[in-house]
């Protein structure tokens, strides 16, 4: 997914709350310095976009444990009233959402794994059109069912999984 990015001035509350939404969809899990990279909007608006979504329920706010004090500690994920705005904005029936409560509740080493891999996805989706190119498109994990002989041949193989 390529964001735009708009002038402060042409954004308002409404918009950004919107694109947030959409984003923490396709991302999955964001930061708010990460959702500041996807969008050029006041830090301002930004700040109360957050705060008003996550009161209404269309995205959640996950603390997270971290030995970083200059670390984010608080990750967005999708709400429900997130997953039905989605649905309205793609103009899909909601149950093809690929989203539920449960994908939410993940453990932190998978959690900080899929913030770094966003970290790149945001970079080339911010860094590609400053440089005249664009993202066509991203796969989290690539479908690759290849099995691969384990060296113990009593095991089963193991499978492939690119990132």
């Amino acid at each position: 997914m390529v964001s735009p990015r708009a002038t402060p001035e042409s954004l308002t509350v409404a918009t950004i709350a919107g694109q947030i939404v959409h984003a923490v969809y396709n991302y999955r899990f964001l930061t708010a310095v990460q959702l500041s990279r996807l969008f050029a909007g006041h830090p301002d608006a930004e700040a109360q976009a957050l705060q008003r979504l996550v009161n209404a329920d269309y995205i959640t706010a996950i603390r997270r444990p971290t030995l970083d004090p200059y670390a984010p500690n608080v990750v967005y994920a999708l709400g429900q009233r997130g997953a039905n705005l989605v649905a309205d904005r793609l103009g899909i029936d909601r149950r093809h959402v690929r989203w539920r409560k449960y994908h939410n509740l993940v453990g932190l080493s998978y959690l900080d794994h899929r913030l770094a891999v966003n970290d790149v996805h945001i970079a080339f989706a911010v860094g590609a059109p400053r440089l005249g190119g664009r993202l066509e498109y991203w796969w989290y994990e690539f479908p690759i069912k290849e099995n691969i002989d384990d060296p113990d041949e009593h095991a089963p193989p193991l499978t492939l999984r690119p990132d």
